[in-house]
């Protein structure tokens, strides 16, 4: 069994950048660094492998502070290379029996307990009370727009790696949640906010317990599938991606 498991969802306009094109050598590195076992990541935080390198030795504020110390650093390596686009992400981290969650953006954590879900992260849209307080208290200003509420009439999210033009208000600084990993915590569902937009958080879990859940063959890539068809169904044609992790199988 691995000590850490790490995984990654990540959403956003496609963007040709060294933070991209190195995804997979960064890949190797957090292994090398960290031993993990990473099951899947697209534009990966690419400090990720400097601020956690330590993190097995790590715990409860140190770990967060690491992987706050991790989203920022991108960022501004992001912005440095003087490229468009942005990305909202959501990481998943397994250590020692704690799972460690943490967002910028609106890609979303729901756990199963016992078949009931719970979100374990906040999206930051701009219409959160705290996050539109955030901006205007910085100069900012918040419009309802094409039937969203956005910053500056433009983006609906209020956090994101990216976004070098609204950077005075849209932070990357991630919000995370620890939790202990007790039996009756089933599974975790990391997807994309196109997913969410259309697909309420018990509707996801009750449709990947049919296919995970008391079953001799757990299949949780046509889980993944058939909440991304769902989501299609229902009219979201964005960037839908989906992740399952069995909790009891990590």
């Amino acid at each position: 069994m691995a000590k850490d498991i790490l995984f990654i969802v990540r959403e956003g306009e496609e963007v040709k950048s060294k933070t991209v094109t190195l995804s997979l050598l960064i890949l190797k590195e957090i292994l090398n660094r960290l031993s993990l076992v990473f099951l899947m990541g697209m534009g990966v935080l690419r400090q990720l492998k400097v601020a956690m390198a330590e993190v097995s030795k790590r715990c409860g504020d140190a770990i967060e502070e690491a992987i706050k110390e991790a989203y920022l650093t991108t960022d501004m390596d992001f912005l440095k290379e003087d490229v468009g686009g942005s990305t909202c992400c959501v990481t998943a981290m397994i250590h020692e029996g704690d799972l460690v969650v943490s967002n910028p953006g609106d890609c979303r954590a729901v756990l199963s307990r016992n078949g009931v879900a719970e979100a374990l992260t906040s999206d930051h849209h701009v219409s959160r009370q705290d996050e539109r307080a955030r901006i205007e208290a910085l100069g900012g200003y918040v419009d309802f727009c094409h039937g969203v509420w956005r910053i500056q009439d433009s983006l609906a999210v209020s956090r994101a790696i990216g976004n070098k033009h609204l950077k005075q208000w849209v932070i990357a600084e991630p919000e995370t949640k620890s939790l202990k990993i007790q039996p009756e915590c089933e599974f975790l569902i990391l997807a994309s906010g196109d997913l969410w937009n259309k697909v309420t958080n018990q509707e996801a879990v009750n449709l990947v317990r049919l296919f995970c859940v008391d079953i001799d063959k757990p299949e949780p890539f046509s889980a993944c599938k058939k909440l991304a068809e769902l989501s299609s169904w229902r009219g979201s044609f964005g960037d839908i991606s989906v992740m399952i992790i069995q909790l009891e199988r990590c």
